[in-house]
């Protein structure tokens, strides 16, 4: 039995519950249900992290360079880019945008003589 020395924890007003009851039980349930979401939410996240990866290195092996959004792991290098063998050669880029008078005047001959052929079939 009790001696009169040791003290109970009801007799110190703190009731100690353990069990299905006890109001302790939700917080924990609710604490690993939020744990478990955190989990998985992050799992998610780094499947798309990878997917991301992927399609920038699939973009960086067709144009040359490196996408500004490639995710990196802190601490990590960009990986070297190596461009695929079909676009191994650059397009001059003045060649592309320039406006050649004599190609001008090419266009709109040919659009002349259209107009000029498509009248005559008129007629």
């Amino acid at each position: 039995m009790e001696s009169k020395d040791e003290v109970s924890d009801t007799d110190s007003g703190i009731i100690l519950q353990s069990g299905p009851d006890s109001p302790v039980s939700p917080m924990k349930e609710l604490t690993h249900a939020v744990h478990k979401q955190q989990r998985a939410l992050e799992a998610r996240l780094e499947a798309c992290l990878e997917e991301l990866r992927r399609l920038c290195l699939r973009e960086a092996e067709l144009t040359g360079t490196l996408p500004a959004e490639y995710p990196l792991k802190p601490g990590e290098k960009a990986p070297k880019v190596r461009r695929r063998i079909g676009a191994a050669y650059k397009l001059d880029d003045w060649a592309l945008h320039r406006e050649d008078p004599l190609s001008s005047l090419e266009r709109q001959l040919a659009l002349q003589l259209q107009i000029t052929e498509a009248a005559r079939r008129l007629c």
